[in-house]
Protein backbone atom coordinates (compact mmCIF):
# COMPACT_ATOMS: atom_id res chain seq x y z
CA UNK A 1 0.00 0.00 0.00
CA UNK A 2 2.91 2.35 0.76
CA UNK A 3 4.41 1.64 -2.65
CA UNK A 4 1.17 2.36 -4.52
CA UNK A 5 0.61 5.54 -2.53
CA UNK A 6 4.13 6.87 -3.09
CA UNK A 7 4.36 5.85 -6.74
CA UNK A 8 1.32 8.02 -7.50
CA UNK A 9 3.18 11.10 -6.28
CA UNK A 10 1.70 11.32 -2.79
CA UNK A 11 3.33 11.43 0.61
CA UNK A 12 2.33 9.91 3.93
CA UNK A 13 1.01 12.88 5.91
CA UNK A 14 4.17 14.85 5.07
CA UNK A 15 6.29 12.15 6.74
CA UNK A 16 9.07 10.28 5.01
CA UNK A 17 9.56 6.55 5.52
CA UNK A 18 12.60 6.16 7.77
CA UNK A 19 15.76 4.52 6.48
CA UNK A 20 15.48 1.78 9.09
CA UNK A 21 11.97 0.93 7.83
CA UNK A 22 13.20 0.81 4.23
CA UNK A 23 15.98 -1.53 5.35
CA UNK A 24 13.36 -3.89 6.77
CA UNK A 25 11.31 -3.75 3.56
CA UNK A 26 14.38 -4.57 1.48
CA UNK A 27 15.26 -7.48 3.74
CA UNK A 28 11.72 -8.89 3.57
CA UNK A 29 11.58 -8.59 -0.23
CA UNK A 30 15.06 -10.09 -0.57
CA UNK A 31 14.19 -13.02 1.67
CA UNK A 32 11.15 -13.81 -0.46
CA UNK A 33 13.07 -13.62 -3.75
CA UNK A 34 15.89 -15.69 -2.30
CA UNK A 35 13.51 -18.62 -1.86
CA UNK A 36 13.32 -18.87 -5.66
CA UNK A 37 16.71 -17.58 -6.87
CA UNK A 38 19.07 -18.45 -4.00
CA UNK A 39 20.52 -14.95 -4.33
CA UNK A 40 20.28 -11.83 -2.18
CA UNK A 41 19.23 -9.23 -4.75
CA UNK A 42 20.41 -6.38 -2.47
CA UNK A 43 24.04 -7.31 -3.24
CA UNK A 44 25.92 -6.99 -6.50
CA UNK A 45 27.70 -10.33 -6.16
CA UNK A 46 27.01 -13.57 -4.30
CA UNK A 47 29.99 -13.22 -1.99
CA UNK A 48 29.43 -9.58 -1.09
CA UNK A 49 28.78 -8.74 2.56
CA UNK A 50 27.50 -5.24 1.95
CA UNK A 51 24.62 -3.79 -0.03
CA UNK A 52 25.17 -3.12 -3.73
CA UNK A 53 26.35 0.21 -5.07
CA UNK A 54 22.94 1.47 -6.24
CA UNK A 55 21.00 0.59 -3.09
CA UNK A 56 23.76 1.73 -0.74
CA UNK A 57 23.85 5.11 -2.53
CA UNK A 58 20.10 5.54 -2.14
CA UNK A 59 20.17 4.54 1.53
CA UNK A 60 23.09 6.89 2.18
CA UNK A 61 21.14 9.82 0.75
CA UNK A 62 18.03 8.91 2.75
CA UNK A 63 20.01 8.78 6.00
CA UNK A 64 21.69 12.07 5.15
CA UNK A 65 18.29 13.70 4.59
CA UNK A 66 17.14 12.43 7.99
CA UNK A 67 19.99 14.34 9.63
CA UNK A 68 18.71 17.67 8.30
CA UNK A 69 17.42 19.94 11.05
CA UNK A 70 14.27 22.00 10.54
CA UNK A 71 13.40 20.50 7.14
CA UNK A 72 10.88 22.40 5.02
CA UNK A 73 8.27 21.07 2.62
CA UNK A 74 8.10 22.64 -0.86
CA UNK A 75 5.43 25.08 -1.95
CA UNK A 76 4.16 23.31 -5.08
CA UNK A 77 1.96 23.88 -8.12
CA UNK A 78 -1.15 22.43 -6.47
CA UNK A 79 -0.89 24.84 -3.58
CA UNK A 80 -0.33 27.73 -5.98
CA UNK A 81 -3.31 26.76 -8.13
CA UNK A 82 -5.48 26.93 -5.01
CA UNK A 83 -3.91 30.27 -4.01
CA UNK A 84 -4.79 31.75 -7.43
CA UNK A 85 -8.35 30.45 -7.12
CA UNK A 86 -8.74 32.04 -3.68
CA UNK A 87 -7.09 35.30 -4.74
CA UNK A 88 -9.59 35.70 -7.60
CA UNK A 89 -12.28 36.39 -4.96
CA UNK A 90 -10.38 39.27 -3.33
CA UNK A 91 -9.58 42.86 -4.41
CA UNK A 92 -6.26 43.20 -6.19
CA UNK A 93 -4.90 45.41 -3.38
CA UNK A 94 -5.66 42.80 -0.70
CA UNK A 95 -3.17 40.79 1.35
CA UNK A 96 -4.25 37.53 -0.29
CA UNK A 97 -3.54 38.86 -3.79
CA UNK A 98 -0.22 40.32 -2.69
CA UNK A 99 0.82 37.01 -1.12
CA UNK A 100 -0.21 35.08 -4.23
CA UNK A 101 1.83 37.44 -6.42
CA UNK A 102 4.82 36.99 -4.15
CA UNK A 103 4.44 33.20 -4.15
CA UNK A 104 4.38 33.12 -7.95
CA UNK A 105 7.49 35.28 -8.19
CA UNK A 106 9.13 33.16 -5.51
CA UNK A 107 8.58 29.95 -7.44
CA UNK A 108 10.31 31.52 -10.44
CA UNK A 109 13.21 33.14 -8.59
CA UNK A 110 13.58 31.18 -5.35
CA UNK A 111 12.99 34.25 -3.16
CA UNK A 112 14.52 34.44 0.28
CA UNK A 113 12.23 36.09 2.82
CA UNK A 114 14.36 39.24 2.93
CA UNK A 115 14.23 39.59 -0.85
CA UNK A 116 10.48 40.14 -1.09
CA UNK A 117 8.94 40.47 2.37
CA UNK A 118 9.76 41.33 5.98
CA UNK A 119 10.44 39.48 9.25
CA UNK A 120 7.40 38.80 11.44
CA UNK A 121 5.97 42.01 12.87
CA UNK A 122 7.71 44.37 10.40
CA UNK A 123 4.68 45.75 8.55
CA UNK A 124 5.26 49.53 8.70
CA UNK A 125 5.94 50.79 5.16
CA UNK A 126 7.98 53.70 6.50
CA UNK A 127 10.52 51.47 8.26
CA UNK A 128 11.25 48.34 6.21
CA UNK A 129 13.84 45.84 7.42
CA UNK A 130 17.30 47.27 6.73
CA UNK A 131 20.35 45.47 5.44
CA UNK A 132 23.09 47.23 7.36
CA UNK A 133 24.16 49.38 4.41
CA UNK A 134 23.91 53.16 4.51
CA UNK A 135 22.56 55.66 2.06
CA UNK A 136 19.10 56.46 0.70
CA UNK A 137 19.51 54.11 -2.27
CA UNK A 138 19.32 50.89 -0.18
CA UNK A 139 17.03 51.04 2.81
CA UNK A 140 15.72 47.51 2.58
CA UNK A 141 16.90 44.04 1.66
CA UNK A 142 13.73 43.37 -0.31
CA UNK A 143 13.27 44.06 -4.02
CA UNK A 144 11.96 47.58 -4.66
CA UNK A 145 10.20 49.03 -7.76
CA UNK A 146 13.38 50.74 -8.93
CA UNK A 147 15.09 47.34 -9.10
CA UNK A 148 12.76 46.17 -11.87
CA UNK A 149 11.87 48.08 -15.01
CA UNK A 150 8.20 48.65 -15.88
CA UNK A 151 6.78 47.35 -12.63
CA UNK A 152 4.63 48.97 -9.95
CA UNK A 153 4.22 47.99 -6.33
CA UNK A 154 2.77 44.52 -5.85
CA UNK A 155 -0.82 45.32 -4.89
CA UNK A 156 -1.05 49.08 -4.31
CA UNK A 157 0.81 52.35 -4.86
CA UNK A 158 0.34 55.13 -2.30
CA UNK A 159 1.58 58.75 -2.27
CA UNK A 160 3.62 58.06 0.86
CA UNK A 161 5.42 55.06 -0.63
CA UNK A 162 8.78 55.48 -2.31
CA UNK A 163 9.82 53.51 -5.41
CA UNK A 164 13.39 53.83 -4.15
CA UNK A 165 12.93 52.32 -0.69
CA UNK A 166 9.53 50.59 -0.29
CA UNK A 167 9.51 46.82 -0.90
CA UNK A 168 7.36 45.47 -3.72
CA UNK A 169 5.09 43.41 -1.48
CA UNK A 170 2.70 46.02 -0.14
CA UNK A 171 -1.04 45.64 0.44
CA UNK A 172 -3.91 47.79 1.69
CA UNK A 173 -5.20 47.06 5.19
CA UNK A 174 -8.90 48.05 5.26
CA UNK A 175 -9.06 48.06 9.09
CA UNK A 176 -6.20 50.51 9.66
CA UNK A 177 -6.74 52.18 6.28
CA UNK A 178 -3.00 52.14 5.70
CA UNK A 179 -0.62 50.35 3.35
CA UNK A 180 1.22 47.49 5.06
CA UNK A 181 4.25 45.38 4.26
CA UNK A 182 3.93 41.62 3.93
CA UNK A 183 5.73 39.89 6.79
CA UNK A 184 6.81 36.35 7.61
CA UNK A 185 3.83 35.58 9.85
CA UNK A 186 1.34 36.44 7.07
CA UNK A 187 3.26 34.23 4.64
CA UNK A 188 3.28 31.25 7.01
CA UNK A 189 -0.39 31.62 7.91
CA UNK A 190 -1.61 31.68 4.30
CA UNK A 191 0.80 29.00 3.07
CA UNK A 192 -0.14 26.60 5.86
CA UNK A 193 -3.82 27.09 5.14
CA UNK A 194 -3.13 26.14 1.52
CA UNK A 195 -1.12 23.09 2.61
CA UNK A 196 -3.90 22.00 4.97
CA UNK A 197 -6.45 22.17 2.15
CA UNK A 198 -4.27 20.47 -0.48
CA UNK A 199 -2.87 17.71 1.74
CA UNK A 200 -5.99 17.27 3.90
CA UNK A 201 -4.20 18.20 7.13
CA UNK A 202 -6.02 19.30 10.27
CA UNK A 203 -5.03 22.79 11.52
CA UNK A 204 -4.69 21.54 15.13
CA UNK A 205 -4.08 17.78 14.99
CA UNK A 206 -1.47 18.14 12.24
CA UNK A 207 0.08 21.36 13.52
CA UNK A 208 3.57 19.83 13.62
CA UNK A 209 3.33 18.78 9.97
CA UNK A 210 2.00 22.16 8.87
CA UNK A 211 4.91 23.89 10.59
CA UNK A 212 7.14 22.44 7.84
CA UNK A 213 5.81 25.14 5.48
CA UNK A 214 7.32 28.60 5.79
CA UNK A 215 8.73 31.36 3.60
CA UNK A 216 11.70 29.06 2.86
CA UNK A 217 9.27 26.64 1.18
CA UNK A 218 9.35 28.91 -1.90
CA UNK A 219 13.07 28.25 -2.37
CA UNK A 220 12.55 24.54 -1.80
CA UNK A 221 9.65 24.46 -4.26
CA UNK A 222 11.63 26.36 -6.91
CA UNK A 223 14.51 23.94 -6.46
CA UNK A 224 12.26 20.85 -6.82
CA UNK A 225 10.54 22.24 -9.96
CA UNK A 226 13.85 22.93 -11.72
CA UNK A 227 15.13 19.49 -10.76
CA UNK A 228 12.00 17.83 -12.17
CA UNK A 229 12.40 19.78 -15.42
CA UNK A 230 15.90 18.39 -15.89
CA UNK A 231 18.14 21.29 -14.83
CA UNK A 232 21.58 20.30 -13.57
CA UNK A 233 22.60 20.92 -9.97
CA UNK A 234 25.06 23.60 -11.08
CA UNK A 235 22.37 25.37 -13.10
CA UNK A 236 20.01 25.28 -10.12
CA UNK A 237 22.69 26.61 -7.80
CA UNK A 238 23.32 29.50 -10.21
CA UNK A 239 19.68 30.30 -11.01
CA UNK A 240 18.43 30.21 -7.42
CA UNK A 241 21.58 31.79 -5.95
CA UNK A 242 22.47 29.02 -3.48
CA UNK A 243 25.88 29.67 -1.95
CA UNK A 244 26.62 25.95 -1.54
CA UNK A 245 25.32 22.59 -2.71
CA UNK A 246 23.21 22.17 0.43
CA UNK A 247 20.03 22.36 -1.67
CA UNK A 248 20.57 18.78 -2.88
CA UNK A 249 19.17 17.74 0.50
CA UNK A 250 15.75 18.83 -0.77
CA UNK A 251 15.45 16.19 -3.49
CA UNK A 252 11.92 14.85 -3.68
CA UNK A 253 10.95 11.45 -5.12
CA UNK A 254 8.01 12.75 -7.11
CA UNK A 255 5.93 10.84 -9.63
CA UNK A 256 7.53 12.32 -12.75
CA UNK A 257 11.01 11.26 -11.60
CA UNK A 258 9.74 7.74 -10.92
CA UNK A 259 8.32 7.55 -14.45
CA UNK A 260 11.61 8.77 -15.95
CA UNK A 261 13.52 6.17 -13.95
CA UNK A 262 11.16 3.39 -15.04
CA UNK A 263 11.45 4.50 -18.67
CA UNK A 264 15.24 4.38 -18.41
CA UNK A 265 15.14 0.79 -17.18
CA UNK A 266 12.68 -0.12 -19.95
CA UNK A 267 15.15 1.20 -22.52
CA UNK A 268 17.94 -0.72 -20.82
CA UNK A 269 15.97 -3.98 -21.00
CA UNK A 270 15.34 -3.40 -24.70
CA UNK A 271 19.05 -3.22 -25.53
CA UNK A 272 20.50 -6.34 -27.23
CA UNK A 273 22.47 -8.60 -24.91
CA UNK A 274 25.91 -9.83 -25.93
Amino acid sequence: MYAVHLSSGHSIQCKSIKASTIDQYLLAASSLIRCFTQQDYRKDKLGDRTMGAYLSGVMRDIRRYETMADRREPYDHRMHALACKVAAKFPIISLVCCLTDGFEQGLCTGYRLTEWAQPAGKTNVLSPHGNGRTGPECKTRAVIPNDIRAVGLCGVMHPGLSPASTPLSVYWNPKSRHAKLVDGSAIEKFMRRLAAAVYNLHPLHDKADLSKWSSHSLRVGARVILHIMGFSDRDIQWILRWKSMSFVMYFRNVAILSRRQNAAFDRLQALPRL
